[in-house]
C-alpha cells in the first residue's frame, strides 16, 4: 500500500475524477489552442499580405514625389513604409526562406499577379516582424515592415477558463461521489455501532440494487446476531434459574444429615454454586441492551452508589465533579459503576473515587488500597468466571463476573475500562465513557 494515497474511498474517487477530468480539460485546452493559433497566424499573414500587395498596387501608380508623403500618411504601429532608394542599396537583404511565412510570400504573390515588380525580398527581423523591400519597375524601392503578431487573448484566459472548468468539475464530483458512497459510509458506521447496540434500527433497504442487497444482508445478519444472543441469554437464564430450585432442596436435605462437618461442606458448596447461580443472572442483566439511552445525572448517580456503599460501612470518597448530563443507560452504568467500587472495597478495603470531565469525554478513576494484581493478569480478569486464586481469596467471594460485566456496559458506551497498578500498592481503574458515542449511531 502506497502511504501517500488516501485511506477513504469518498477522496480516492473524487481524486480518480479530478485528475481524469482536469487532464482531459488540459488535453482539449492545449488541443484548442494549437488550433486556434494556427489558424490565428494563418489569418495574421493573409491579412498583412493582403496590406502589403494594396500598398504595393497604390504607391506604382503614383509620382516619385507624392510616394514618400502618402507612406507617411499611411504609416502606423504594424505597417513601416519609406521609399528612399539609398536606404534601401544600404539595407538590402536576402530572401527568406522560414517555411512559417510561406503563406505570405505566397499570397503576396497571387494578389500582385500582373502587377509584380521587379524584385521582392521577404527578410525576418524577429519571428513575427517582417522586412519587406519591393523594387518597383520604374527604379524606384519601398521598404516596410510589417507585424504579423495576432490577438492572443484566448491564450491569455486560459487559466481563468481553467480555474471556472476546476471549480465547477470539484463542486460536481464531490456531490456525485458523496451521493454514490454515503450509503457505504452508513453500512460503515452500522457495523461500527453493532458491538455498541445490537438492538440498533436497521438500515434503509432502498438505493440502488447493490446498496439494497448489502443493507439487506447486513440487516439479516443482525436479525440473526439478535436471536442468537436471546436464545443464548435465554438459555442460560432459564438454566440458572431452573438450577435454584435443586439447590433448595439440597439445603433441606443437608439440614437433616447428623454428621455437622459433612452438613457445613454441603452448605458450603451449596452457597457457592446458588452464588454463580445468581451471579449469572446478574451477569445476562447487565449485558442486556433493552434500557433506552437517555439523559443521566452522572453526580446523583455516584452520590448514590457511595451513599448506599456507606450504609453497609465502606470507606467512599468522590473528588471532582460531572459538568453536565450523560446520555446513557442509567441502570447499566449503576451497575459498571457499583461492580468496580465494589471490587474495590472488596479486595483494597476503600474506594477513592477521581472525577474528569469535559465536553468529549468523562473518567473515573477508582484507586484501592488492595494488594494488586499481577502484570500478566491484568487482561485476563476480564474473561467471565476468571479468578485470582493468589493474589484474592476465594473465600472472601466473587465468581469473576464483575469486571466482565463493567466491561460490558463500557463499551456499550462507547468507553472502555483500563486496569493498573499504583506505584504505592492498590489498584487503579480507569472508566473512560465518551460523550459523543450517540452521534456515532
Amino acid at each position: 500500500m502506497i502511504d501517500w494515497l488516501p485511506r477513504t474511498l469518498f477522496s480516492r474517487m473524487i481524486g480518480i475524477l479530478l485528475i481524469g477530468l482536469i487532464l482531459a480539460q488540459v488535453l482539449n485546452r492545449a488541443i484548442h489552442l494549437f488550433e486556434h493559433h494556427k489558424l490565428a497566424a494563418e489569418s495574421s499573414q493573409l491579412h498583412a499580405a493582403q496590406r502589403v500587395a494594396d500598398l504595393i498596387r497604390l504607391i506604382t501608380e503614383l509620382k516619385p514625389e507624392t510616394k514618400q508623403a502618402l507612406a507617411e500618411q499611411l504609416h502606423d504601429p504594424s505597417l513601416r513604409i519609406q521609399v528612399d532608394k539609398k536606404f534601401l542599396r544600404s539595407n538590402r537583404t536576402g530572401e527568406s526562406n522560414n517555411p512559417k511565412f510561406k503563406l505570405f510570400r505566397t499570397t503576396l504573390y497571387e494578389l500582385l499577379g500582373n502587377r509584380q515588380p521587379t524584385r521582392i525580398t521577404i527578410a525576418e527581423i524577429t519571428p513575427q516582424l517582417l522586412s519587406i523591400h519591393v523594387y518597383l519597375q520604374d527604379g524606384s524601392a519601398i521598404s516596410m515592415q510589417t507585424d504579423l503578431t495576432y490577438d492572443n487573448e484566448e491564450g491569455a484566459s486560459i487559466l481563468l477558463h481553467l480555474a471556472i472548468i476546476l471549480i465547477v468539475i470539484v463542486g460536481f464530483s464531490y456531490v456525485a461521489v458523496h451521493w454514490v458512497t454515503r450509503p457505504l459510509q452508513q453500512l460503515a458506521n452500522a457495523a461500527e455501532d453493532l458491538g455498541n447496540d445490537i438492538l440498533r434500527p436497521p438500515l434503509d433497504e432502498s438505493g440502488t440494487i447493490e446498496v439494497s442487497r448489502a443493507a439487506h444482508a447486513f440487516n439479516t445478519m443482525q436479525a440473526r446476531l439478535i436471536r442468537h444472543i436471546q436464545d443464548k441469554a435465554q438459555l442460560l437464564a432459564a438454566i440458572s434459574h431452573d438450577l435454584k430450585t435443586p439447590i433448595t432442596r439440597l439445603r433441606l436435605r443437608t439440614e437433616l444429615l447428623d454428621d455437622g462437618d459433612i452438613r457445613a461442606r454441603f452448605q458450603k458448596d451449596l452457597d457457592e454454586m446458588e452464588s454463580m447461580v445468581m451471579a449469572t443472572l446478574d451477569f445476562i442483566r447487565g449485558v442486556d441492551q433493552q434500557e433506552a439511552f437517555q439523559s443521566v445525572d452522572m453526580m446523583a448517580l455516584l452520590e448514590s452508589i457511595q451513599a448506599d456503599a456507606q450504609e453497609l460501612n465502606a470507606d467512599v470518597s468522590i473528588y471532582g465533579t460531572v459538568l453536565s448530563p450523560y446520555i446513557g443507560k442509567p441502570s447499566a452504568l449503576k451497575r459498571c459503576i457499583s461492580n468496580l467500587i465494589d471490587n474495590a472495597i472488596k479486595y483494597g478495603h476503600s474506594a477513592t473515587l477521581f472525577v474528569t470531565d469535559s465536553d468529549d469525554v468523562c473518567i473515573i478513576r477508582i484507586l484501592d488500597q488492595g494488594p494488586g494484581i499481577p502484570e500478566h493478569q491484568l487482561k485476563n480478569v476480564f474473561t467471565p468466571f476468571y479468578r485470582l486464586e493468589t493474589s484474592r481469596n476465594r473465600n472472601s467471594g466473587g465468581t469473576g463476573l464483575g469486571l466482565s460485566i463493567a466491561k460490558d456496559i463500557a463499551e456499550m458506551h462507547g468507553g472502555y475500562v483500563v486496569l493498573q497498578n499504583t506505584a504505592d500498592g492498590g489498584l487503579e481503574v480507569v472508566l473512560t465513557l465518551l460523550r459523543d458515542h450517540k452521534l456515532k449511531l
